[in-house]
């Protein structure tokens, strides 16, 4: 079997509660590390939140009527890593359990969007496709392609490629500045600013044969 790299953004449905915490507070992220289902609609998970917002986040999820129980591990900054056991998890699992694929962790949610990773073949992808269509789930496929095995980021310059993602920094225009983004990750600019250009530059050279071959010579 050639294994490949599925990736793909998820719009939550309603009535799931990270969708709710996501949208009501917009300038941060929830990086789920793992989840294990304790039934077919509620589910144990370890997550993290990551953002300026939140501490406000985290008294959103204490407050929606979907999560039955909290214990948070640790507190880091802008970063508070908690346990939750959450309902309304129905349709995404009857999806997963239908595709019978395995959903890669840690996966991050933002703006009730999830970005879901699979280790698959072309079959699975497929399996996948169908049954996100099959329960009405909207989707968006990013990319489909060859795995590589080594680790491109370390997990710190990974939170950190995150954090510029998912707040804009790479949006044109840009939604945050690196001033802004280094306030939120607790680091000085300077520091900030060395990592970037390492992590761009892993990028770009792990990549850099597959922009060649997208893309046309002028």
């Amino acid at each position: 079997m050639v294994t490949n790299r599925l990736l793909i953004d998820i719009v939550l449905p309603e009535g799931n509660w990270a969708r709710d915490v996501t949208i009501m507070q917009p300038d941060i992220l929830i990086q789920v590390e793992e989840q294990m289902m304790l039934d077919d609609n509620i589910a144990a998970l370890r997550i993290t939140i990551q953002g300026s917002g939140s501490k406000q986040a985290l008294q959103i999820l204490e407050n929606n009527e979907l999560v039955q129980f909290t214990a948070i591990y640790e507190e880091m900054g802008k970063n508070i890593e908690l346990s939750i056991i959450a309902e309304g998890m129905s349709i995404l699992h009857k999806s997963l359990k239908k595709s019978a694929q395995i959903l890669q962790t840690p996966y991050v949610i933002k703006d009730g969007h999830a970005t879901w990773t699979f280790l698959t073949d072309r079959n699975g992808a497929l399996k996948v496709k169908d049954a996100l269509k099959e329960f009405a789930i909207e989707h968006q496929i990013i990319a489909f392609g060859a795995h590589r095995d080594t680790r491109l980021l370390t997990p710190r310059q990974r939170d950190i490629f995150d954090a510029a993602v998912y707040n804009g920094y790479y949006d044109k225009p840009r939604r945050i500045t690196l001033t802004k983004l280094a306030d939120n990750m607790e680091i000085s600019k300077s520091a900030l600013c060395e990592m970037m250009h390492l992590i761009e530059k892993n990028i770009m050279q792990n990549f850099a044969e597959e922009v060649r071959m997208m893309s046309p010579m002028g």
